[in-house]
């Protein structure tokens, strides 16, 4: 299977591992009968309209052993029963489920949000209420995702597939505030390319990709990178002349000055930002930072990103505002 290179131009030159890709279990020793450890990464894929083809082409080049979990999120109509399942466990090499209240998430397994549900993760159980009264207006991706990156941390992958709208964006930028990967499809080959774009003017995808590419290159990401995480902060923290280096890449070509942040958040955002391009020394990472500029402001924006929930309802401010203003002006004078 040929590995299908992101549109970012830096990442053709980056510092490349080529030995064989481990299964992502050969690392971690995820759960398994009688082993405790659940510490496997969680995928979320997240589409609404167009999201079938995105899912079928995605899932056909899922490997059977990866060591990852899936879950998928779609617009779907509450009035009707989902095929979703039936139609993907066709393409899919690993079993794809309807999602049940309580259900344990397991590697190498698929599930779907059943119609009319909203659905959230927690200690790796899945959990299921009834969508409110207009579900048109309740965005269920962000709302996965959302607990995705309280659930899992930096073992959690968002996808934004095929859709219409926004959704999806708000969840991205909470699993990348947490360390997480976020992957945006290629809007050329998305049907409806409204969600992958708002991602991609958000600024928060990590990679845009074909559906069918993503597979390799996430598992890849994940086996060579995300456990060696806290070994390379370990490693930044200690090496300071490394840090100060990197700091004054930024400060020389932003002016910005971060030598006051706190050195266990710096390390965090460039240890991100290393297992993103899979660059695993200081050394290295600070010569792909001197030949490819532009990964210094996507350094900046990882030390940047932040979440906020009260502003988070963009349309419901907007409406606000408006509101606000009419009352501030049609006030009685001296009021």
């Amino acid at each position: 299977m040929s590995l299908e290179r992101s549109k970012d131009p830096k990442r053709q030159d980056a510092v490349e591992d080529k030995s064989p890709v481990k299964k992502i279990e050969d690392v971690t020793n995820p759960a398994k009968p009688g082993n405790p450890v659940r510490d496997f990464p969680v995928l979320a894929l997240g589409a609404s309209a167009g999201g079938l083809e995105a899912f079928i082409k995605l899932f056909s080049k899922v490997p059977k052993d990866s060591g990852v979990a899936f879950i998928l999120i779609q617009h779907l109509d509450p009035s009707q029963p989902s095929r979703l399942s039936e139609l993907l466990n066709r393409a899919s090499p690993i079993p794809i489920l309807e999602a049940t209240e309580g259900g344990s998430v397991e590697p190498n397994h698929a599930y779907v949000i059943p119609p009319g549900k909203n659905m959230s993760i927690h200690d790796r159980i899945l959990r299921l209420k009834e969508q409110p009264e207009h579900p048109g207006l309740y965005h269920s991706i962000n709302f996965f995702f959302e607990s995705l990156a309280d659930d899992v941390k930096e073992r959690a992958v968002g996808i934004i597939l095929s859709g219409t709208g926004t959704d999806g964006t708000d969840g991205a930028r909470a699993i990348k505030a947490q360390q997480g990967l976020v992957v945006v499809q290629d809007p050329e080959t998305a049907k409806y390319d409204g969600m992958p774009r708002s991602a991609i003017t958000a600024g928060i995808g990590d990679y845009v990709l074909s559906p069918e590419t993503m597979p390799e290159r996430i598992v890849d990401y994940l086996s060579k990178s995300s456990y060696k995480r806290e070994e390379t902060r370990q490693s930044l923290r200690k090496d300071d002349n490394s840090l100060k280096m990197i700091l004054s890449l930024i400060r020389a070509r932003t002016g910005r000055d971060f030598s006051g942040y706190k050195v266990s958040s710096i390390t965090r955002r460039i240890e991100r930002r290393m297992a993103v391009n899979q660059i695993e020394t200081a050394e290295n990472y600070i010569r792909f930072l001197q030949e490819h500029p532009p990964e210094i402001s996507d350094l900046v924006k990882d030390f940047l990103i932040n979440v906020t929930s009260f502003f988070r309802d963009k349309e419901a401010f907007e409406v606000l505002k408006k509101e606000t203003e009419k009352v501030l002006k049609n006030k009685p004078e001296g009021s």
